[in-house]
């Protein structure tokens, strides 16, 4: 019920103030502010203000049906996460996770302040299998003006943010499942899923 409440919010205060205009104008009938006969005397005038009315509603409804269709296509922020992460050995007994959560804008609109939250479920035994929000980043290096905390992707733009996790080495496998909420409550989300195997290291 909340889903379609909020799929139809504009239909649905339509019908409702459809609904209080003509329970208003029975009431009026009703307590004989307006009579049939005073309607016959002015039906020229009703006919008139009908008219106008008419107008402005078709006004109003295409004004909002155009400002949905370029809101929700044309002008709309659109963006394109990607989340990846390798595996480091340590002389410890857990590996070093190092994950990187891109954010590529893909719209015509500029995304203010996004800001990824991450959720890594580990996998493995009952012992160590939980899970792990991640909301402390490293920031972007090219951020423009850091005294005022801001982080602007401009279209064509893909910025990164940074975090490292150490994961239990008897883990299998971590999923991470990631959110990135921008100024505009608009909201992009990615998960991959990485097995608990460090990278091999390569030498000559």
């Amino acid at each position: 019920m909340k889903k379609f409440s909020r799929q139809h919010h504009a239909q649905i205060i339509a019908v409702l103030i459809l609904i209080i205009l003509i329970l208003l104008f029975f009431n009026l009938i009703k307590h004989e502010l307006i009579r049939p006969d005073w309607l016959a005397v002015n039906k020229d005038s009703i006919s008139a203000a009908y008219d106008i009315f008419s107008i402005v509603v078709l006004l109003i409804v295409s004004i909002f049906s155009y400002y949905r269709f370029f809101r929700g296509r044309t002008f709309a922020m659109r963006a394109q996460p990607k989340i990846t992460a390798t595996v480091h050995d340590t002389s410890d007994n857990y590996y070093i996770h190092a994950i990187t959560v891109e954010i590529e804008n893909v719209g015509p609109l500029p995304i203010w302040n996004p800001s990824p939250v991450t959720v890594a479920k580990i996998h493995g035994p009952n012992e160590i299998e939980r899970e792990k929000v991640i909301d402390q980043w490293s920031r972007p290096p090219f951020s423009s003006d850091r005294a005022t905390n801001y982080v602007i992707i401009e279209t064509g733009e893909t910025i990164s943010f940074f975090a490292h996790q150490k994961i239990p080495k008897e883990a299998w496998a971590v999923t991470y499942s990631t959110s990135i909420r921008a100024e505009s409550k608009d909201i992009w989300a990615t998960n991959m899923t990485v097995s608990n195997i460090p990278l091999k290291t390569v030498s000559d």
